[in-house]
């Protein structure tokens, strides 16, 4: 309620429900780093900078995928409680009505839309993640 009804309720609960999914991802992501690597690229003279974007991102960036991935799950979850509970507008709040007026036909598009949603969402950083991230090896 400190930040009222409206958009900054849903960003700022969004962002809060969101961070610690990316966070822990990623801090997993960086300690996974084999210390050989760290230990290597510093024995040869790499700057801070050089070793965190040659060792450590292209080490990290699988979990932070991962973490981005859950991420967009939880958003739109904590996305369609807001728009319930903090607002007047959205899809959340539409699907909501049509299921207290026990509209149907509207229940069945805003499920379908939000499953749409989700589907790109994980499909876009999945491709996002096989552009940056060429060395993984994937098994299908």
């Amino acid at each position: 309620m400190w930040f009222g009804l409206g958009n900054p309720s849903k960003i700022v609960t969004i962002a809060v429900g969101v961070l610690f999914l990316v966070l822990v991802n990623t801090m997993t992501g960086v300690r996974s780093i084999n210390p050989t690597l760290l230990k290597a690229a510093r024995d040869l003279g790499a700057s801070r900078l050089q070793i965190f974007m040659k060792v450590i991102l292209p080490g990290a960036l699988p979990n932070i995928f991962t973490g981005l991935r859950l991420g967009a799950g939880m958003a739109l979850i904590l996305g369609f409680i807001t728009e319930i509970e903090a607002t007047k507008a959205g899809l959340g709040f539409l699907l909501w009505e049509a299921f207290q007026l026990m509209d149907t036909r509207h229940v069945f598009v805003g499920v379908v839309t939000f499953g749409l949603l989700g589907v790109a969402t994980t499909w876009l950083l999945q491709w996002l993640e096989r552009v940056t991230c060429p060395w993984i090896q994937r098994s299908n």
